[in-house]
């Protein structure tokens, strides 16, 4: 007899539990050879880009800069810089960001980076 995966779980949050979703997406993660999103930290940060025009940025504790060249961002783990033309936030929820336009580049500084470019000790 074949199980249902789809049971509705009555708490009004769909129809699969999270932490099924959560281990039946590292469970294909590995079989892929990837990194599941479990090997990111809470507070660490994930970018996805898609093409030369967009990008989400997941992770995002703060925008720093928004201009139509640059949208740079803080995470806990340093800074992401998005440079490019016409660029635009099409949406920020729960920390991720997602960023429009011609992207040209994506800049990541470690946070410990930052620090010694402040002359302050790495942590």
């Amino acid at each position: 007899m074949r199980k249902n995966l789809m049971q509705n779980t009555g708490d009004g949050g769909g129809s699969v539990p999270r932490e099924r979703k959560h281990r039946l997406r590292d469970g294909v993660a590995a079989l892929l050879g990837m990194p599941s999103d479990s090997d990111l930290s809470e507070d660490g940060f994930m970018a996805e880009v898609r093409g030369c025009g967009s990008v989400t940025v997941r992770g995002c504790r703060r925008i720093l800069t928004y201009t139509p060249t640059e949208i740079s961002l803080l995470t806990r783990d340093g800074q992401v810089r998005v440079i490019g033309t016409g660029l635009a936030c099409f949406s920020y929820f729960h920390g991720a960001i997602g960023i429009e336009g011609c992207i040209e580049g994506i800049l990541l500084e470690h946070a410990a980076a930052m620090r010694r470019g402040r002359g302050e000790e790495a942590r």
